[in-house]
């Protein structure tokens, strides 16, 4: 899955297996402000959406460098 700047787009599965979150958290995430804010997805279809991959890692490594500080 493509858009048309090559950005790879991730479905739920591989969104949660990176992030180790359940899906409702991760919607809760998605309501804040800054840094905390869980990247908003994509939608594809009527019943399905896609998380870019790069806002997935920026996220994963925002939340890495908190604990790391």
């Amino acid at each position: 899955m493509n858009t048309p700047t090559n950005e790879t787009l991730l479905p739920w599965r591989r969104v949660r297996e990176r992030v180790g979150l359940g899906r409702t958290t991760c919607y809760r995430l998605q309501r804040l402000e800054g840094e905390r804010a869980f990247p908003k997805p994509i939608r594809l279809s009527p019943g399905r959406v896609g998380w870019k991959e790069s806002e997935i890692n920026a996220w994963i490594e925002a939340q890495a460098a908190k604990v790391r500080a």
